[in-house]
């Protein structure tokens, strides 16, 4: 019978030195996650900057009003900004409106946007990491005891749209 007490109590010690560790690594990827977080935030300021000069140059107030909108995330500061790069090379496009050699550098800032799609991918990759251990059964319980939840990843920009705009 003691033998039974004691293999009881080393099964669990294993499941609380497992899930330790499972808790351990999720809190990892996600410092990983907040850092990634806080640089694609600088730069979605850098860019809303940009835009919002651009927009400020060309008078269009709808532009205006959009980039001074309110995000509650970045994943909706993102999409916003988005659109509104996407609304203004419409414009520019539709030769409503010519910017000048210094904001149509701001506009396509090549390496900006690299940076930002770099972080955003490193971003995904760790968000669906996180995510799949999360959710992992019989673990997947023991995580909603500490209160850990999913996160959202971003959302692939069809760059085709531009591609369209451009022809």
């Amino acid at each position: 019978m003691i033998y039974f007490f004691i293999g009881l109590g080393i099964l669990l010690l294993g499941l609380v030195t497992l899930i330790i560790i499972k808790i351990k690594g999720l809190k990892e990827i996600e410092k990983k996650l907040n850092i990634t977080e806080e640089k694609i935030s600088e730069i979605l300021k850098t860019k809303k900057d940009n835009l919002d000069k651009i927009s400020r140059d060309m008078d269009d107030k709808k532009l205006i009003n959009k980039l001074k909108e309110d995000n509650d995330n970045i994943f909706k500061f993102e999409q916003n900004l988005y659109d509104v790069k996407f609304e203004i090379k419409k414009i520019i496009n539709n030769n409503e409106y010519t910017p000048s050699e210094e904001l149509e550098k701001l506009l396509d800032d090549i390496d900006l946007e690299e940076r930002l799609e770099g972080l955003k991918d490193y971003y995904n990759s760790n968000s669906i990491k996180y995510n799949e251990l999360l959710y992992k059964k019989p673990f997947n319980y023991i995580y909603k005891l500490f209160k850990l939840d999913a996160k959202n990843t971003f959302k692939i920009q069809v760059s085709e749209e531009l591609e369209i705009l451009k022809n």
